[in-house]
């Protein structure tokens, strides 16, 4: 298991997919979350590598106990040449993510890639997605819907959007995102939604409207 401390951005796609890309498995460590269920997390985990970006490189070594955090934006780390991706097979583990459970203590969940491969075949079949099309992704990595939101996309020849963490929780940025992308599909939560009517209507070029949770 890897741990993942990042922003929102390009460069946390990257580091979930160099994790599998080397055989592992990815902890999603959201920096938004409370630093003691941070720190909690990753020692349940059992983490021996952390992955960050010098923005919240702090933070990461704050909560990683005796595990090394590598900076994904730190141009030392991108300097190496590339190497080929590991074997993984089908029932390997592909992400561990902790959630509260029935007693509020951080519980660790373990998911594997024949189970995201499943999901995503279906997503693919069912959903009118396609080159052309604008994916807004606004969910955490400590969701797993996010899995949906980040890879259904590059698997059907679509954009990307990846919304900031402020533009995901407020209103009016996340309208003008949508608005200045020319998102055409998002995935929300009802809140979510409702959140963004509050604001006006929805965006009407966003087309393919997914409602979960």
């Amino acid at each position: 298991p890897v741990g993942l401390c990042l922003g929102r951005d390009a460069g946390l796609l990257e580091a979930m997919l160099g994790v599998w890309s080397a055989g592992g498995a990815y902890v999603p460590l959201d920096p938004g979350f409370p630093r003691a269920r941070l720190a909690a997390m990753a020692r349940r985990a059992g983490l021996r590598v952390v992955l960050s970006d010098r923005a919240h490189r702090d933070l990461a070594q704050a909560i990683a106990d005796d595990a090394a955090v590598l900076c994904v934006d730190d141009p030392r780390a991108t300097a190496a040449a590339p190497l080929d991706p590991a074997p993984v097979p089908a029932d390997a583990l592909a992400y561990i993510i902790y959630t509260s459970g029935s007693t509020g203590q951080p519980k660790g969940v373990a998911v594997g890639h024949r189970a995201v491969t499943n999901l995503l075949t279906s997503f693919r079949r069912a959903l009118p997605l396609g080159p052309g099309d604008r994916f807004a992704a606004v969910t955490t990595l400590s969701f797993d819907i996010s899995v949906l939101e980040l890879l259904l996309p590059l698997v059907c020849g679509a954009d990307l959007v990846i919304a900031t963490p402020d533009e995901a929780r407020e209103a009016d940025r996340l309208r003008t995102l949508i608005e200045r992308t020319a998102a055409t599909a998002m995935q929300a939560t009802p809140q979510t939604w409702r959140m963004l009517r509050s604001a006006g209507e929805v965006p009407a070029g966003l087309r393919l409207r997914l409602c979960g949770g």
